[in-house]
């Protein structure tokens, strides 16, 4: 993350802790939650501290990832089986 200096704002967190909200309703059939609703909710999961450091660790994750993949350009290989196993 700091090699790439990226960043997790709050407003990341509640993003996806709403869009995690928003999953949760709907599952039991609510797809229509008002927005006021799903922001409490999601405020209310960022403040449990499980819950809250699962969102954060995906959150890092999904911006880390994004970074890399913005300097990154993978090069296709074929290899055998044998040497795939033998990669560490």
């Amino acid at each position: 993350m700091n090699k790439y200096n990226v960043k997790v704002e709050e407003a990341d967190l509640l993003a996806s802790a709403k869009g995690f909200a928003a999953y949760q309703f709907a599952m039991y059939g609510m797809n229509n939650v008002p927005e006021e609703q799903l922001e409490a909710f999601a405020k209310n999961i960022l403040s449990q501290e499980e819950q809250g450091r699962r969102i954060l660790d995906q959150v890092e994750n999904e911006k880390t990832i994004a970074a890399v993949r913005e300097v990154v350009t993978p090069k296709k290989k074929k290899i055998s089986v044998e040497k795939f196993r033998e990669l560490k």
